[in-house]
């Protein structure tokens, strides 16, 4: 019964699913959205938006420019792989 064991399956979780263990690690949700921000050429005040993920949930908060900026950044954070959900309180400047 013990090969009925698959260590291997969290990793299966990574592609999107949103399951409750290990769908990728906050952190790196975390650094991979403000990565993402920070490519981007239409946001660079970048350092004014804060990114904290907390079980594959982002919220972002801070200023920008403008709501096509609030949106955008809304949108780069959903594309990040493990992300299950994007509060977004972003503040007009």
């Amino acid at each position: 019964a013990a090969s009925q064991q698959a260590p291997e399956q969290p990793k299966e979780s990574v592609k999107g699913e949103s399951g409750a263990s290990g769908v990728l690690d906050d952190t790196a949700i975390t650094a991979k959205v403000k990565s993402k921000l920070a490519a981007d050429v239409n946001l660079g005040t970048v350092v004014t938006i804060e990114v904290n993920t907390t079980e594959g949930v982002v919220t972002l908060a801070g200023k920008v420019n403008n709501s096509e900026q609030k949106q955008l950044a809304e949108d780069i954070a959903r594309s990040v792989e493990g992300v299950v959900e994007v509060n977004n309180n972003l503040q007009l400047d």
